[in-house]
């Protein structure tokens, strides 16, 4: 298991550069539901899982660029722009701020409905 993350009951687990989403079940277990291949061709570890629900998302930071899913079905959406070498993402859904932090460099970026500016 590479990182893991918990929105609305549900959990994302991305292990070997997949994705796996578990819901929870009616006796408290969770069963796997949906299993994502790759979200690059190149097989890249995730470092951070994000989901953001009021913005419908969920950003993965591999060791490439950032991607951006969406959150109900895991399909991509973009990717974030100069995304490159993030180690580790933020979000603040009521300003709309993203922050990706890489090197020693901090990235701002602005989430609107039609996608990151």
């Amino acid at each position: 298991v590479e990182t893991a993350a918990m929105c609305a009951g549900r959990l994302f687990v991305a292990a070997s550069g997949e994705l796996f989403v578990y819901d929870p079940q009616d006796d408290g277990s969770l069963r796997c539901t949906l299993t994502v291949p790759r979200i690059a061709r190149e097989k890249r570890e995730m470092r951070q899982l994000l989901p953001v629900p009021e913005w419908g998302v969920l950003l993965a930071v591999t060791d490439g660029p950032v991607h951006v899913l969406t959150l109900s079905t895991c399909e991509p959406l973009d990717q974030v722009p100069n995304s490159k070498g993030c180690v580790v993402a933020a979000a603040d859904p009521s300003t709309g701020l993203l922050c990706c932090a890489q090197k020693r460099q901090l990235h701002l970026y602005l989430w609107r409905p039609e996608g990151l500016r």
